[in-house]
């Protein structure tokens, strides 16, 4: 299964394009978790966390931010506050711009990461999914990978998953999603696949097999 042009397993941290806490700054220890045990089985990995600050920083940079820094200090700060409706209209006004430029460096972030995905011939994509618009954009990252690489097994996991378990395959890209102990499960999956594909198998017959150790559509 592993070899000079194949990955056996990219392990994606989903985000949504901006930071609101410092905590989504932290790293991610589950992740490293899973790429350890992979590695520790043989198996070729990857990882993807743009959950880094200086991520985020480059990720963000435009030529908006200047004028927001400047309009949030007038308008937020308490001591000099000059929150007037001609300020705040510019402030809105330039989110929305904000959030338009975010949304297309996605867009191009996403359809980058499939492309890599399909260039390196990733037999299994996993990803560490979240609630809100990071689960949107992990979804539309399986899409993606779905039209780029089809042959790529998709599995989700992660808070969105641990929540609302199978419910989260409902109407979605995804092949399988793992609620147990993901160090154990997808070391599980992966001997599948590779036992499957040294069978001349193919990702329907791996999503068939009764016995994967998951959850499945």
């Amino acid at each position: 299964m592993t070899g000079s042009r194949s990955t056996d397993l990219l392990l994606w941290n989903s985000f949504m394009g901006k930071a609101y806490s410092v905590s989504d700054c932290f790293k991610e220890n589950g992740i490293g978790i899973l790429a350890r045990a992979c590695k520790e089985a043989g198996f070729s990995v990857t990882v993807e966390d743009p959950a880094r600050i200086d991520f985020y920083i480059a990720f963000t940079k435009n030529d908006l931010i200047p004028r927001l820094s400047d309009l949030s200090r007038r308008i937020f700060d308490v001591r000099n506050r000059e929150d007037t409706p001609s300020l705040r209209k510019e402030w809105n006004l330039l989110q929305d711009n904000l959030a338009h430029v975010i949304k297309g460096k996605m867009e191009k972030y996403l359809d980058d990461l499939a492309r890599k995905i399909g260039k390196n011939q990733v037999k299994v994509l996993g990803i560490k999914t979240w609630l809100g618009d990071r689960f949107t954009y992990s979804e539309r990252l399986a899409q993606r990978v779905k039209e780029i690489s089809p042959n790529t097994l998709i599995i989700a996991g992660g808070p969105q998953v641990n929540q609302f378990k199978t419910h989260a395959l409902e109407k979605s890209p995804f092949d399988f999603c793992i609620d147990v102990e993901g160090e154990i499960t997808l070391v599980q999956i992966l001997n599948i696949v590779k036992e499957t594909y040294s069978q001349g198998g193919t990702k329907p017959d791996v999503i068939k097999k009764n016995h994967c150790p998951c959850r499945s559509r």
